[in-house]
């Protein structure tokens, strides 16, 4: 565990310039895939969940919040895509979205229409890191592009 920590850590500083310029919130986390992802490069239907922790600017607001995500979606360890719920609740954020996912490899788009403290638009770019396998767990940063 301490590997996927120095791991995550490093993909957290090293993450895309333009969005850690913007200033935007970072996310970091853990999560868990049921089924796990078969190494043997088939598909199977799968439910998401992700805990993590955000910190930054929402909009103009700064703050942390606890990050949740539970979805579902088709997946290969080559690449996935689905659906699910993501919500930020922290000191005088709460934002609520209906997102999609979309991975190629272990790059992953996380993107949905949020209301709450900040509303509209929002997306996130994330590095993956799969921490068993099978794949049935997993490490998560991510960046933002626009919220």
């Amino acid at each position: 565990m301490a590997l996927v920590v120095v791991c995550l850590t490093m993909l957290q500083v090293a993450g895309p310039p333009a969005a850690h310029a913007a200033g935007n919130q970072g996310i970091v986390g853990t999560g868990t895939i049921s089924p796990g992802i078969p190494t043997n490069g088939s598909t199977v239907s799968s439910a998401y969940t992700f805990n993590g922790t955000a910190a930054g600017l929402f909009g103009s607001v700064a703050g942390t919040c606890t990050i949740n995500f539970n979805g579902s979606g088709t997946d290969s360890t080559a690449m996935g895509s689905g659906a699910g719920n993501f919500s930020c609740n922290g000191s005088g954020i709460t934002v609520s979205c209906n997102a999609s996912y979309s991975r190629v490899g272990m790059t992953l788009t996380l993107s949905g229409n949020c209301s709450g403290t900040v509303s509209g638009l929002a997306q996130w770019l994330c590095q993956t890191i799969w921490t068993s396998v099978p794949a049935t767990s997993f490490g998560m940063i991510c960046d933002t592009l626009n919220i």
